[in-house]
């Protein structure tokens, strides 16, 4: 993940001009982000998102979903940036930035599946030949 500030402010600083408030998507559903160990909304990023704005908001959503669970970001100064240089994100939407117990639950379930999914398959991967 990137964690270097000035990395995330040059890429987000570079976008701030094209990236668009939303990406319309019937019915936005929420997908868990692996690297970023995140959850997004489908109408929040375009399906073609450049790699380099991804990995910058890797660590917002990271952050987000701390948000989201209850607990505190690890990385504040890359979301204080990014309401900054993207202030009307639908991904800042105010159900979608604080603390709700039942999708708490959820975003837990979904680490724990994910978790044994990897665990799942680092075993697998050292059975090869």
């Amino acid at each position: 993940m990137l964690t270097d500030t000035f990395d995330v402010e040059h890429i987000m600083k570079r976008y701030r001009s094209r990236f668009r408030r939303r990406w319309w998507v019937f019915r936005p559903r929420m997908e868990y982000h692996v690297f970023a160990d995140a959850v997004y909304w489908t109408d929040e990023f375009p399906v073609n998102i450049q790699r380099d704005l991804e990995n910058a908001f890797r660590v917002v959503l990271h952050h987000r979903t701390s948000l989201l669970t209850g607990k505190q970001g690890r990385f504040p100064k890359a979301w204080d940036l990014a309401v900054r240089y993207f202030p009307r994100w639908i991904g800042f939407k105010q159900e979608r930035c604080t603390f709700n117990p039942e999708l708490a639950d959820r975003i837990a379930r979904i680490r724990r599946v994910s978790n044994r999914c990897i665990e799942r398959s680092f075993a697998e991967f050292g059975r090869l030949p």
